[in-house]
């Protein structure tokens, strides 16, 4: 029979490796924790942004809007966002297709409107558009050149993560919490750090050999130290002592 041998591990070892294994997992949930709230924040923000933009820049050939009138229901309702998709020539568009476009005339005039092309897409250079709700009474017609972009669909996920944003608590649940939590866990690190020896390690994390060597190194620092300081002292001393027998020979 083979003999095996047996470790015994020590009172003290037990409760390190417990230790250590207990602030390890502290270590990996704490990171997971950082990545998730970074990851939500920057998301709502660039939601939040790309939304409110005037400008409208489109992200992988699409660009985000709000939805502030009900011209469009029940297709599209007052709250939502929707994904516009980017057109390339005036032959992508056609009759029953809903477009996103600058309006020209009446209360449209220099607005951001979506509506439904009625016209057999671009006739004469000319779009003619009209709201499902406003019951074909079309719009001032307008250019290819007024057009941003064609609505491709609307986007719930992007519609609920704008609404929790933008509401009252909702900022106070996205932002300020996460970011007092960011806080917290910051100043935890930070007090940890400072508890921490020059080989990055905890008190309770040490190991009973370890406290006595780290005892012993300090002893030896401190014996040093001494040793340094009367040296010094001793030499300042015998320093004195020659400028006293200069100054009686004078």
């Amino acid at each position: 029979m083979e003999e095996k041998e047996i470790v015994q591990q020590t009172p003290a070892e037990a409760p390190a490796k417990e230790v250590k294994k207990s602030t390890k997992w502290k270590k990996i949930v704490g990171a997971i924790l950082t990545v998730i709230l970074f990851v939500i924040l920057t998301l709502c923000v660039v939601v939040v942004v790309r939304v409110k933009s005037s400008k409208k820049p489109f992200l992988f050939g699409y660009a985000t809007f709000f939805v502030v009138s009900g011209s469009m229901e029940p297709t599209i309702k007052v709250g939502e966002v929707i994904l516009v998709e980017k057109v390339s020539s005036p032959d992508e568009l056609k009759k029953g297709d809903i477009i996103t476009f600058r309006g020209k005339g009446g209360v449209i005039d220099g607005k951001i409107v979506t509506h439904r092309i009625i016209s057999e897409g671009v006739v004469d250079g000319q779009i003619v558009t009209c709201g499902d709700a406003n019951h074909n009474i079309a719009d001032t017609p307008i250019t290819y050149d007024d057009v941003i972009g064609k609505y491709a669909k609307t986007s719930a996920f992007l519609t609920t993560v704008y609404a929790v944003f933008t509401s009252k608590y909702g900022f106070l649940f996205i932002v300020v919490i996460p970011l007092l939590i960011l806080l917290v866990v910051q100043i935890a690190n930070f007090r940890k750090a400072c508890r921490m020896d020059k080989d990055g390690k905890l008190p309770e994390e040490k190991t009973e050999e370890e406290i006595k060597e780290q005892a012993i190194k300090e002893k030896e620092e401190e014996l040093k130290r001494k040793a340094v300081e009367e040296y010094l002292a001793s030499k300042k001393r015998i320093e004195m002592a020659e400028r006293e027998k200069k100054n009686k020979r004078k």
